[in-house]
């Protein structure tokens, strides 16, 4: 069975253990748990460095924690890679500097006449997967994650995907920031029409008007809510001048629960 080895360590996050737990209770103890009225489905959640981002995604997974769930759909966009459609890959192990877990394909979890393609190797150098685990590792001990890379495709061919999805013991994580490098008042504005979007679960005007490094994917859970009649909360916004102070070129961030 093929192991997927961390790419990021040092960079993005710790790669001594102790330090990154250190660092994820450290989020956990500013973070405080937005109550849901039901067992949340979904979280939208940043992948950024840690040092910019991983409060505003402790929010999220503080949120989660008390919760169990059996499989993690993960979905995030490809950096590095361009293709068209969607990708997961075949079973597998992913590593982090907190240990190991499983890997399955998401084809595993659909009918056979919508699978969609795999690759181990693509997933190698995305960082906006691995970035989720050691948050996942630090509040479970046991689930499978379902990866998806998310290349060129339109929003309603991966709602119509997800549809197909039987989601009673699943959560739907969506790895994304929101704006990038605008300069500060632009940024708050800009990610002030996206959040209000994904607030209202309205698609097409996020699909329209809003900004995400993900944004396609964003989209279609914010269709999918819709469909269910899930609600939405946004838990925690941030950007990266918090960290930076620079103001010129600032990404935004937001942790938000769906149920």
């Amino acid at each position: 069975m093929f192991k997927r080895l961390a790419q990021f360590t040092g960079s993005f996050y710790p790669q001594n253990p102790v330090e990154l737990k250190n660092l994820i209770q450290k989020f956990f103890n500013i973070a405080t748990v937005s109550k849901t009225k039901t067992k949340p489905k979904a979280l939208l959640v940043p992948h950024a460095g840690y040092i910019y981002s991983g409060l505003c995604a402790a929010y999220g997974y503080k949120t989660i924690e008390k919760y169990n769930y059996k499989n993690i759909i993960l979905i995030g966009p490809s950096h590095v890679t361009y293709f068209e459609g969607l990708i997961s890959t075949s079973r597998c192990i992913w590593e982090t500097p907190l240990g190991e877990i499983n890997v399955y394909s998401i084809n595993e979890l659909l009918p056979k006449k919508e699978c969609i393609q795999e690759s181990f190797d693509i997933f190698v150098p995305e960082h906006s997967l691995e970035v989720q685990i050691p948050f996942l590792q630090y509040i479970y001990k046991d689930f499978i994650v379902f990866p998806i890379l998310v290349g060129d495709i339109d929003f309603l061919n991966i709602f119509n995907i997800l549809a197909k999805l039987d989601l009673s013991d699943s959560l739907i994580i969506i790895s994304s920031d929101l704006s990038h490098y605008l300069p500060l008042k632009e940024n708050q504005m800009q990610d002030k029409i996206s959040l209000d979007a994904i607030k209202d679960l309205d698609s097409e005007r996020f699909d329209k008007l809003g900004d995400a490094c993900n944004k396609n994917a964003v989209s279609a859970l914010l269709k999918l809510a819709d469909y269910y009649k899930w609600q939405s909360l946004i838990l925690y916004q941030s950007n990266s001048s918090n960290v930076t102070n620079d103001t010129n070129s600032v990404v935004g961030y937001a942790s938000v629960i769906f149920y």
